[in-house]
């Protein structure tokens, strides 16, 4: 979602499969009497991350271009890198004022604990610190902060970026949570804020609450964080939890127009009531029944 939302929706989505038939594999198996491909998991898997850098250059050289199963045991023990996205993804953490996470290990002195300062940074503490520090820090937003600086988690601290690029996504916060949710609105709207009380003033106006400060910068009643919060999930969601989610929003946040957040989201909510459709009925094509799976998906809603 961080990636489409800089960039746009992808144009090409590619699979790169290993054939243990490569000329390159056979090569290396001659020398190898009765050794086959599945034998020598360690060549295989060296052979495919070269040809898959190799695809990768030549996908970014502009030329024309022409899945993955490599054996995954050896790919970890070699050390090789499991994902190949780029940009990278920065998740952002995000929390109330003095709720973050505190970690520590069950052998540590709790004097240590209590007065290591390190241990009450964060990802959000520090953007308003460096905010504080750095003018330039102050053009960005929370979401934006990765794209110019780096996260050193050692130091637990900001650095300004070199090399590479990154993209943030705020963590994924569940609206029926309250004021964490519309932090997280303000995260991905505010610049330059340098606390939590700054993030949530207004022309001048310190908000009593986060909700108060999106309602002030018009983020809250035309359904917007509703939508986004629907089009958010879908990724990652069952059928079954997008329902819920819609439930939840529709009863407890306060909803402009169910009617339209339904109508712009159920498809996603009934993939399971179509499958099942299909397999009860015997239906080849469950389009020509778009009235009766929305009864069904309203059924299901209500209870």
């Amino acid at each position: 979602m961080a990636i489409c939302r800089h960039f746009g929706n992808p144009d090409l989505f590619i699979t790169f499969t290993c054939n243990a038939k490569w000329p390159e594999i056979i090569e290396d198996m001659r020398d190898k009497p009765g050794c086959r491909a599945e034998d020598r998991p360690d060549i295989v898997s060296r052979i495919f991350r070269a040809k898959l850098n190799h695809m990768i250059k030549f996908i970014k050289s502009g030329k024309p271009f022409g899945d993955v199963e490599p054996y995954e045991a050896v790919w970890r023990l070699l050390q090789f890198h499991i994902h190949f996205r780029e940009p990278s993804v920065e998740r952002l953490s995000v929390h109330l004022p003095f709720d973050q996470n505190v970690v520590f290990r069950e052998i540590d002195d709790l004097n240590y604990v209590i007065n290591n300062p390190n241990l009450e940074r964060t990802m959000l503490t520090q953007w308003f610190e460096t905010n504080v520090q750095d003018s330039d820090a102050r053009k960005l937003s929370y979401v934006e902060f990765p794209t110019k600086y780096v996260w050193k988690n050692d130091r637990k601290q900001w650095s300004r970026r070199k090399q590479g690029r990154s993209l943030g996504r705020v963590a994924y916060v569940h609206p029926a949570t309250g004021e964490l949710y519309y932090l997280r609105l303000l995260l991905n709207y505010q610049k330059g804020s340098f606390s939590f009380d700054h993030l949530k003033t207004v022309k001048d106006v310190l908000e009593p609450t986060f909700q108060a400060a999106c309602t002030s910068l018009g983020l809250l009643g035309d359904d917007r964080e509703w939508n986004n919060a629907m089009l958010e999930a879908v990724i990652t969601a069952s059928s079954f939890q997008l329902r819920q989610l819609f439930v939840t929003s529709v009863l407890f946040c306060n909803v402009a127009d169910p009617l339209t957040l339904f109508e712009a989201h159920w498809k996603s909510m009934c993939d399971d009531i179509s499958r099942n459709m299909l397999n009860v009925f015997g239906l080849q094509d469950v389009s020509k029944y778009q009235d009766e799976l929305r009864n069904s998906l309203l059924y299901e809603l209500e209870k």
